[in-house]
């Protein structure tokens, strides 16, 4: 309630999570794995003395089992202590929310349960396949391991490609030009106490006059709705009958006046504005660039001065008087549609906008409020800043970005944790081929180039994974915007290099130890 979200958006967040849990579960049995060696020892005595596969099994089930309950346990405290934190964050409401808490707990389970299953049966094989008589090695290939972090890496590129991509599609949505002007402009309620006052419009003219006498404000204007808001009326189709044109096209209406266009900054293509005179603008409209196309207008001059006609309500010519360039009313999520532009004064609700003069905000608001408390003493000054209401459209998708971004952190930290298994594991492997290369006088750049190159190319083929994924998963959430920004390629090398920025990163350090390491340690045995 209250927090309005794209349902594609919170489908691909569904995505996230999920692929985040299998993530953890994949760390799991890379790090058991190995460290299996360590436990080479105890399993092979285990073995030694008549253990079966099904108690090295039963053993590795019960520790899964704890280590997801305590999982659980600390989600669930830390859930509770950051739930007000992440509700203030993202700015969403959920003191107003109902949790569906049997559907939470059903959820939870089964992903507790998948966890243990899924973690335990591949750890099980693992300790099960040590050599109780050899006892110090792990006889299994690491093709395994090695598939898993490749798709962890794979992972983590698309996410980073992918918040990339959000946030880049966030700043062209509040950097593109609008064709209309928001800053400088407050917005005000009009005055509900005179919804059924016929004087509405003469009590709003009074108000403009001794506001515009003060040099702190410029112009004024009363719309039945303000930009960044949907339409609330309108929806009607116009026709010229004397062109033959019946367009099939819904064109929405609004309400103008003399000072609509100086307010909000549009421009003016032909012909001219509203007159201050309203009984000049009787049966007088004005028209976007939207429209005179729909109206089959071959130019903006072409339109001045022609009739239109509302389809199927009456027979009175409507002349067109001047037409406006487009702008966005609403975000870049919609196309820019056909308006209508009347004289009419909003006959219920509606906003009154001021453009002030000043970059003195306080003092321009304290005017303001004195010269409407004169004239709307029953109704209180409810008001907001016009380019503030415009870009709320835009929360949604800034959530969303908010949201990728601590999924991302999470997603590439539980991979690099999963990297660190795989180094750990392939280090034991190699711990006497490195021995021997520094006997026979091998540096340690020479040793760690050789350890970090299998590591880039992993990188490199989770990359070429990753790419067409994340390009297919983008194309699609940008389909849900009218205006959006291009994929460019460098987002995608940009989120590549990262990756292998955090595995040269992650792997380095543990290949300098490995390189720096006494070689006797190794080969004490041999």
């Amino acid at each position: 309630m209250g927090a309005r979200t794209n349902q594609k958006s919170l489908f691909i967040l569904l995505i996230i999570a999920i692929l985040t849990i299998i993530i953890a579960w994949i760390n799991y049995v890379n790090l058991s794995t190995a460290l299996a060696a360590k436990r080479a020892d105890e399993i092979g005595m285990r073995k030694l003395i008549g253990a079966t596969g099904f108690h090295i099994w039963l053993q590795s089930f019960i520790e899964t089992v704890m280590l997801n309950f305590m999982a659980v346990l600390i989600s669930a405290i830390l859930y509770r202590v950051f739930l007000n934190v992440f509700a203030s964050y993202f700015q969403i409401p959920l003191s107003q929310a109902v949790f569906p808490i049997k559907y939470v707990i059903l959820s939870l389970s089964a992903i507790t349960l998948l966890g243990i299953i899924f973690s335990s049966i591949y750890n099980t094989m693992t300790l099960a396949g040590l050599n109780p008589f050899s006892g110090k090695q792990v006889k299994q290939k690491s093709s395994f391991q090695k598939g898993m972090v490749i798709a962890q890496m794979a992972l983590s590129i698309i996410f980073i490609s992918t918040t990339l991509v959000v946030y880049k599609q966030i700043l062209f949505m509040k950097r593109a030009e609008m064709g209309i002007s928001l800053e400088q402009v407050i917005t005000i309620n009009a005055p509900a106490s005179l919804n059924t006052d016929t004087a509405k419009r003469t009590k709003f003219l009074s108000f403009r006059r001794d506001l515009l006498q003060e040099p702190i404000f410029k112009s004024a204007t009363a719309n039945i709705f303000t930009p960044g808001q949907a339409p609330r009326y309108g929806f009607t189709e116009y026709v010229r009958p004397d062109a033959g044109i019946h367009p099939n096209t819904r064109f929405f209406e609004n309400n103008g006046d003399d000072g609509l266009i100086e307010t909000f900054g549009l421009k003016l293509l032909a012909g001219r504005n509203f007159s201050s005179k309203i009984t000049d603008n009787r049966r007088k409209v004005m028209l976007n660039e939207s429209s005179i196309k729909e109206l089959g207008f071959s130019s903006p001059e072409d339109a001045i001065g022609k009739n239109i006609y509302r389809a199927n309500r009456d027979t009175v010519p409507i002349e067109v008087i001047g037409v406006l360039a487009n702008f966005h009313n609403e975000g870049l999520q919609k196309p820019i549609y056909p308006m209508i532009y009347n004289n009419g004064h909003p006959f219920e609700f509606g906003f009154y906008s001021v453009r002030i003069n000043t970059s003195d905000l306080s003092k321009a608001l304290e005017e303001l409020k004195g010269i409407w408390a004169i004239h709307y003493p029953s109704d209180p000054m409810d008001y907001f800043f016009a380019d503030e209401f415009f870009f709320r459209q835009y929360q949604s998708e800034t959530r969303f970005g908010k949201f990728y971004t601590s999924l991302t952190i999470l997603s590439i930290t539980i991979a690099c944790l999963g990297l660190y298994g795989l180094i750990v594991f392939y280090l034991n492997q190699k711990r006497k081929e490195i021995g021997l290369r520094k006997i026979n006088g091998a540096r340690v750049g020479e040793i760690m180039i050789m350890l970090n190159r299998n590591f880039t190319w992993w990188v490199v083929i989770a990359f070429i994974i990753a790419l067409p994924v994340s390009y297919y998963v983008m194309q699609k959430w940008l389909q849900n915007f009218a205006y959006r920004t291009e994929l460019s390629w460098w987002i995608f090398a940009l989120a590549g290099l990262f990756a292998l920025g955090i595995a040269l990163l992650t792997v380095s350090w543990q290949s300098w130890k490995a390189a720096t390491k006494n070689p006797a340690e190794a080969l004490h045995y041999e």
